[in-house]
């Protein structure tokens, strides 16, 4: 988090493209690495009798969000 806010706060940064595009990928690589540690590694429901797998329609979202 602190890195890509560093980089945004620069001014070299926000008028380059090539710095500006790796900084968003940093800022989307977070979220994503933050939402894999949260749900996959983390959660373990009390009541789960089995392990959790996505429905096709839900993965097919994920697909489409990503693409889009």
């Amino acid at each position: 988090m602190a890195l890509p806010l560093a980089l945004l706060l620069s001014k070299k940064v926000r008028q380059s493209p090539a710095l500006l595009l790796a900084s968003a990928f940093l800022v989307v690589a977070g979220v994503a690495l933050n939402r894999i540690n949260v749900f996959l590694v983390s959660y373990h429901p009390p009541y789960s009798v089995r392990s959790y797998v996505p429905a096709m329609g839900e993965i097919a979202i994920t697909v489409a969000l990503a693409a889009t």
